[in-house]
């Protein structure tokens, strides 16, 4: 990639460790892994934490630590990798990160901006598959397996909750 991603890196930090720290958590680590692809300009950024006073008083016992991966990228009218932009933002890209969150659908996001850039407004989302509980491991092929047991035995009830889903899906993304 092409452009600079330091004043990413800057902003996120700075935000980052105020929105940690007002969890109650204590950042070891941040790193700035290289980003995998896509056009937007971006990076990809792991925090290692650990929960402050999970040790309970105990002085000699070490809080287990925890790490979460963000993926954070100029908003969709920002700059890219070809190109610089200071477009502004658009409400409806945020509002639709916020209501994909919330209803169970999306990542969790998080929106902050570089105080010294007048296009310097980013989006950061969690990877979905962070939890804090050890050992357990989160399914994602939830259309695959859908479809290849539905295509089985299509009138089956326990298929219902699939059902709901891909329909609340589908009535969501034509409302957004």
């Amino acid at each position: 990639m092409n452009a600079r991603t330091e004043p990413i890196e800057d902003a996120a930090r700075i935000y980052f460790e105020h929105f940690f720290k007002s969890k109650n958590r204590r950042i070891t680590d941040i790193t700035f892994p290289p980003k995998k692809g896509g056009i937007q300009l971006g990076l990809r950024m792991m925090i290692t934490y650990t929960e402050a006073g999970a040790d309970g008083g105990a002085a000699a016992v070490e809080p287990e630590p925890h790490r979460v991966m963000y993926y954070i990228k100029t908003h969709q009218h920002g700059s890219t990798s070809q190109h610089s932009s200071v477009r502004p933002v658009d409400p409806k890209e945020l509002f639709v990160y916020k209501v994909l969150e919330y209803i169970g659908y999306g990542p969790k996001a998080h929106f902050f901006f570089n105080p010294l850039s007048a296009g310097g407004f980013f989006i950061a989302t969690q990877d979905l598959a962070f939890t804090k509980i050890i050992g357990k491991n989160k399914n994602f092929t939830f259309f695959d397996d859908v479809k290849e047991r539905y295509n089985a035995t299509p009138e089956a009830p326990e298929h219902d909750d699939a059902r709901r889903a891909v329909i609340c899906l589908d009535i969501l993304s034509r409302i957004l």
